[in-house]
């Protein structure tokens, strides 16, 4: 008898330190929806250290930062590891580039920058949110955010 294989979740983490520390309520939440997933990020080389101390996450990968090139690398990258989703935090072109050229077949972020068009599951940035963490938390599906039980998750 075959064991059946737990989901392979990557989150592409943005590039700015605040945001990506912002994002491990993100990770949070992610975890408690997804127990049984593997769950890996992708990250600039100089935020894995606050990636790899996260008990949530399974798998740190850093990835190069600039050029044309780096996104043919991370896309490659996210071929590789064969994974079933990508929630896409940043809202850039480029990052949801990367998980369409990997061939994830599910990619969640939010509509902006043109991403919208290569992403499988899109999002309308909600202002009334706020701060990032509300709309991290709400690609998640849900419809109602606590936001007193934010930590809660870790």
């Amino acid at each position: 008898m075959s064991k059946i294989q737990p989901k392979r979740i990557v989150v592409r983490i943005p590039q700015w330190l605040g945001d990506a520390v912002v994002s491990t309520l993100f990770l949070g939440g992610l975890r408690a929806k997804e127990p049984d997933a593997h769950i890996s990020v992708f990250c600039l080389p100089f935020m894995a250290p606050i990636f790899e101390s996260f008990r949530g996450i399974n798998e740190v990968i850093s990835i190069p930062a600039k050029g044309i090139k780096s996104v043919w690398t991370v896309g490659r990258e996210y071929r590789k590891r064969a994974f079933d989703e990508a929630y896409i935090l940043p809202k850039s072109f480029r990052t949801a580039l990367e998980a369409w050229l990997g061939k994830v077949p599910r990619r969640i972020g939010f509509s902006g920058d043109m991403q919208k068009y290569l992403l499988t599951e899109v999002h309308k940035r909600s202002d009334h949110l706020g701060f990032d963490p509300y709309r991290y938390l709400k690609r998640l599906g849900d419809k109602d955010i606590d936001k007193q039980g934010l930590y809660t998750h870790f």
